[in-house]
This record gives structure tokens, sequence and C-alpha cells, in this order.
């Protein structure tokens, strides 16, 4: 007879925020003041809700501009739809890859030893960017969406149905998130029972405070981990 293998149980805590705000608590003096009003790379404009009055300021009088000198580093910002797409429309002038520093602030500090610098498929240019979206565009054809349509109305209906009447509460937490990952592991064929996983994981390893704070990058090597293990 053969014993049937115990799943293993996967940490979903604690949440990568929480120890950003643990650690921002004990230690307020570390981060040093930013460099210029335009630096978007600060953790606490999105922590504390308050980065809406910087862009709209940005898109109004500097929709393109230089912040030098910061926590990340010097980077430019084109927060403008018009300057997005131009940016977007040219991947030969303006990489993604991994090669040139991928599509993030992050800089690891140098007493955390995990690898930033991954071949991944957001962070890659054409040509390998070409290849591996050909493997992944039969998932999404017309036949493939219309064979998923009655598990995503089902889950959607079901989520939107469990809302609290007549309260507040909030949408992104409660919706969005819910349902973005719902979507996901309908994609991914992932257990329903296990799809907060993908929650925790994402918020971990898009955690870019990682650069700064060496729980925090410790922490998102661990989750990185953990996902890959499962």
């Amino acid at each position: 007879m053969t014993m049937a293998a115990t799943k293993p149980e996967y940490r979903s805590s604690p949440i990568a925020s929480e120890v950003i705000d643990d650690w921002l608590l004990r230690n307020p003096q570390t981060i040093p003041p930013p460099t210029s009003r335009f630096d978007v790379g600060r953790m606490e404009l999105f922590n504390e809700d308050r980065w809406q009055a910087v862009f709209r300021e940005m898109r109004a009088e500097a929709p393109v501009n230089k912040v030098t000198g910061t926590i990340h580093g010097d980077y430019w910002n084109i927060c403008t739809h018009k300057g997005v797409q131009h940016v977007e429309a040219l991947p030969e002038l303006f990489s993604s890859s991994f090669r040139h520093g991928g599509v993030s602030m992050i800089q690891p500090p140098e007493n955390v030893a995990h690898n930033y610098s991954l071949p991944m498929f957001i962070a890659m240019d054409r040509p390998d960017h070409t290849v591996r979206r050909r493997t992944v565009a039969p998932a999404f054809t017309p036949t493939q969406v219309a064979r998923l349509a009655e598990e995503v109305r089902d889950r959607t209906g079901k989520l939107l149905d469990s809302l609290p009447l007549g309260e507040t509460f909030d949408w992104v937490e409660t919706v969005s998130v819910d349902l973005t990952t719902s979507m996901l592991a309908i994609l991914f064929d992932f257990p329903r029972e296990d799809q907060k996983l993908l929650t925790f994981w994402s918020d971990w390893v898009t955690a870019i405070e990682a650069g700064q704070i060496p729980e925090v990058a410790n922490g998102r090597a661990q989750a990185s981990q953990e996902m890959a293990e499962y």
C-alpha cells in the first residue's frame, strides 16, 4: 500500500506591507528624505495614499522629468498617456530587458544574497520576448476564452453576490484583488482553495521596498522560493 503524500503547508503571513510598516516604525530615521517633489519611488507616497497630487503636478508641470540622487539612483518619469505610448512603441530604444536593468527600480542591498536579474517574461526584449509570447498565446484564443467563460462567470457572480449591502467596504481589497487572483487561478489551473497564496506571493515579490529594507528583501526571496516550490 502506498501512503498518500501529505500536502505541504505554505505560510500566508506576515504580508509584505505589515513587515514594511513595522520596519518603518522601528527605523524612521533610516530612509533619507526625497531629493525632489517628483521622486515617486518613495514608499510612503503609496503607503499613505497621497501619490495623486504628485502625479497631477508632474503631468501639469513636467510630464517628462529626470530625478537624481534618490534611494533608487537616477531615473526618468514619463507620466502622460502620449509619453507612455511613445516609450512602449519603441522597445529597441527603451529596453525592458533584465540585461539592461529590467522593469523595476529595485537594487538589492549588499547583505542580501538574492539575484534580481532574472530572465522573466516581462523583463525581456524581442526576439526573446516574442518566442515566449507565442508560447502562451494559444491560451488566449477566442475558443479557449469561451471554454473558460462559464467558470469566470460563476466566480465573478458569487463574488459580487457576497458583497455587503448598505455599508461601505474597500472595493480594491474585496473585489479587485480577489477577482484578479481568481482569474489567474483559472488560467494557471491553480487549486481554488489555495488561490490566496497567489496574492500573498505577488505582494511579496513586487515589494519595491526590497531595495532598502533587508527584512523585506529576505522575505521577498523566501516568497519567491516558496512560489517556485509550489
